[in-house]
């Protein structure tokens, strides 16, 4: 069989565009975990087939750089810049990565060398200030308008507690669509998205410190967490401001906190 032959043939069991032929390509299955790797890629990472095969992606990168890669799949982005690959001597390499997903449905990663030496520090943490920045900003909005669509909702149905509903039967609907349009489950992963974002290891230091939490004291600890006020977060949940205090005077319990001591300190810093 001649080399054309050859390519051709390994081209139809594991499909690779012919414009990354020349590319170091890292293979993964649906687990992300590494299920093959091509010659370049060998040279590149300094590690052979064997030695990395069932490993996830992440054994070749720095914790931070790991969930900076995560994050980027997860928002179902292709590229990722200026991340630090160990390779098997201890050393780093900067490369950017690009995924794709063949006809296989197996994940090609095409690694490209940019750097030996680390990337300027103050700069890489000027944009990731900015990212948290951005997020952040978008936290803020999004509470705002969560809070100000429910005010809203509040105001309308007390309006409408006010009409006799005997005399317009169809202000009944009207009160049962406001229920409906309260903050929904949808508008709440949506916030979280964000805040996991800014704080990372938020809700798993909190799971670490008590398991009995339940899903609304978990909004609660969030919400206190970014500085909303009582009633704001009363607002957000649809609950009375009495409920609220109930609800943080069994946060502090199960997290433990001092009487003396602030739970908006407390969160700070989890």
């Amino acid at each position: 069989m001649d080399d054309l032959s050859k390519q051709n043939r390994i081209e139809k069991i594991l499909p690779i565009p012919a414009k990354y032929a020349n590319e170091c390509i890292i293979t993964l299955n649906k687990k992300k975990e590494i299920i093959d790797i091509n010659d370049k890629g060998s040279e590149l990472c300094g590690y052979q087939l064997p030695e990395i095969k069932s490993k996830p992606l992440k054994f070749l990168f720095s914790n931070f750089n790991s969930q900076m890669i995560c994050d980027s799949w997860e928002k179902k982005s292709t590229k990722v810049k200026n991340i630090e690959l160990v390779r098997k001597d201890g050393t780093g390499l900067y490369v950017n990565m690009l995924v794709k997903t063949n006809n296989v449905r197996k994940i090609l990663v095409i690694l490209k060398k940019i750097s030996e030496e680390p990337l300027d520090s103050k700069k890489l943490l000027s944009q990731v200030q900015k990212e948290l920045d951005k997020n952040k900003r978008v936290i803020a909005i999004q509470t705002i308008l969560l809070t100000a669509k429910d005010e809203l909702l509040i105001e309308l149905q007390n309006e409408l507690n006010l009409v006799d509903t005997q005399k317009c039967p169809e202000l009944e609907k009207i009160k049962t669509l406001i229920n409906q349009n309260f903050t929904k489950s949808q508008e709440w992963e949506s916030f979280k998205l964000y805040f996991e974002e800014v704080h990372p290891r938020f809700f798993r230091a909190l799971k670490q410190k008590s398991s009995e939490f339940s899903q609304g004291e978990l909004k609660l600890c969030a919400y206190l967490r970014i500085g909303l006020s009582t009633k704001e977060i009363a607002t957000i949940l649809h609950i009375n401001v009495t409920s609220v205090n109930k609800k943080r005077n069994r946060v502090r319990k199960k997290l433990g906190i001092k009487p003396k001591e602030n739970i908006h300190t407390f969160l700070s810093v989890l």
